[in-house]
């Protein structure tokens, strides 16, 4: 029995965190963190590596850049992970066929196909953000979840990882 319990506090999770650049990943990143809120965060070129531990379970983040040239090294990294998280800009309408096109990509990779994704639709405190309802009808993707977000007070995030790790 002690066995079976030491497996579950041990568990550990990886997780990409990808979406376009500029979407608010390091700042939902910094959010679960508990990192200072910090209005000037700068483009991340590369990846950070956050753990959090939460009850029963450690989670290492790999908030992925989202840069062009960065997209590509997305699968290098993805292919690798327990779970992906899939942060996009509700406000960007202009480039909401760009983010689907680039987390169509990464699902498509074999060793993804079974692996649950989430969608978050975020910066939801903006007026002409699409929610996530909106999104999922416009995206038309099987699988995955769709949750409104706002990255820089927290709305949304907990629950959004927590319905990830429930798949997982």
């Amino acid at each position: 029995m002690g066995n079976l319990w030491y497996r579950f506090v041990a568990r550990k999770n990886n997780i990409a965190l990808i979406g376009l650049d500029n979407a608010g990943k390091t700042t939902i990143t910094n959010f679960l963190t508990n990192a200072p809120y910090n209005t000037t965060t700068i483009p991340t070129v590369g990846f950070n590596v956050e753990v959090l531990t939460l009850p029963g379970r450690k989670i290492t983040i790999f908030d992925l850049g989202g840069q062009q040239a960065i997209r590509k090294l997305w699968p290098l990294f993805s292919s690798s992970m327990d779970g992906i998280v899939f942060v996009v800009d509700g406000s960007d309408i202009d480039r909401l066929e760009i983010a689907r096109h680039e987390l169509i990509k990464i699902l498509k990779l074999e060793k993804l196909r079974n692996r649950p994704f989430i969608i978050l639709v975020n910066k939801q405190d903006m007026d002409s953000a699409v929610n996530a309802i909106e999104l999922k009808t416009l995206w038309r993707l099987r699988g995955g979840e769709y949750v409104d977000t706002i990255g820089t007070d927290g709305t949304g995030v907990f629950v959004a990882f927590d319905k990830l790790l429930q798949k997982l």
